[in-house]
């Protein structure tokens, strides 16, 4: 029988993350598994805590007979999400360890579908389906364009049916994926640099882009399905600007290591960005009078604006080690 731990890192979302707790306690394995749940308290300021060791006499209780061992509550005064998760793995006792968030909705058989996919490929790590949930108010346009609007709405959502991990789908997302705890020991955990709390995300997609590289089994299951509510706060311009700065710092840290890129540079940054920068400001105005247009020029916009920022920061060093490759 499998075992698994379930790791949520929660920074701040106590009353969602009872939800989530709800979900879990809720899960049909059909006898198909044993699981354990782990939160890592990422140095919340809410009722984190007690929000948890209030579930945990819920989860220890005879009554619960689905298969759940217990629920285990740990601190991670290192801020930063990837150090969260990296603590939850530490500590896992589960054979497969999976990854939810601390704001979503659980099916009630996310788990059973998760290990079944385990069981029936033989692969290395599953992402899950994630669909979004619109709040009532949610303007039409985000209803009908939720895939082009990454940090807005959280969705993967490739079908119902299974099928290997590859293009044109998406990196698998942190909120709904699971990996033999031998992944870990073998490839290390998630980089600390990235994910939330740092400069610059991508933690997740880091991760997944490791795996592939090196050959692990990766599939996706349609099945196995959380659903993840629309924050609509996420509209704000702060919002905004803070997130797609973030992913452009992390895109220029991949495009800073290929070797087979060659550009030509103004003041350490790449001449194409420097023009697609003063391009979106350029059509920014233009664009008000259409949401998802605008909304487009602005994440494009924050996005190179944190490419530039990345490679200034970076340009003495990674442009000798590029001299150094290519002699």
């Amino acid at each position: 029988m499998r075992t698994v731990s379930v790791i949520i890192a929660a920074y701040n979302r106590c009353e969602d993350l009872k939800k989530v707790l709800e979900g879990l306690l809720a899960q049909r394995v059909e006898g198909k598994l044993t699981y354990e749940v782990i939160v890592v308290d990422n140095n919340s300021t809410d009722a984190t805590r007690r929000s948890v060791e209030s579930c945990m006499p819920k989860f220890s209780s005879p009554q619960i007979n689905n298969g759940c061992s217990g629920l285990r509550y740990f601190f991670e005064a290192r801020q930063g999400k990837s150090y969260a998760l990296n603590r939850g793995i530490q500590e896992a006792r589960g054979d497969i360890i999976a990854f939810t968030d601390d704001d979503v909705l659980l099916d009630p058989y996310w788990l059973y579908h998760l290990i079944e996919c385990f069981e029936e490929y033989g692969c290395d790590g599953v992402g899950g389906r994630v669909v979004p949930v619109y709040p009532e108010r949610t303007p039409q346009w985000i209803r009908d364009n939720p895939t082009k609007l990454a940090g807005i709405v959280v969705i993967a959502d490739y079908g119902e049916e299974t099928r290997p991990y590859g293009k044109p789908m998406d990196p698998f997302i942190g909120s709904n994926y699971a990996f033999k705890k031998e992944v870990f020991d073998e490839c290390g955990l998630f980089r600390v640099d990235l994910g939330p709390g740092t400069a610059a995300m991508g933690e997740d997609t880091e991760f997944i882009e490791r795996l592939s590289a090196r050959g692990y089994a990766l599939y996706y299951c349609g099945a196995a399905l959380i659903r993840h509510p629309v924050d609509l706060g996420r509209l704000r311009l702060k919002y905004i600007a803070k997130w797609h700065t973030a992913l452009g710092r992390f895109a220029a840290r991949s495009e800073m290591k290929s070797t087979d890129k060659h550009f030509v540079y103004y003041f350490g940054v790449p001449r194409y960005l420097l023009k697609g920068f003063l391009k979106d400001v350029f059509l920014l105005i233009p664009s008000a009078f259409n949401e998802l247009y605008f909304y487009n020029r602005l994440r494009g916009l924050f996005r190179k604006a944190g490419m530039i920022s990345e490679y200034r920061q970076n340009y003495p060093q990674w442009r000798w080690a590029e001299k150094e490759q290519h002699g």
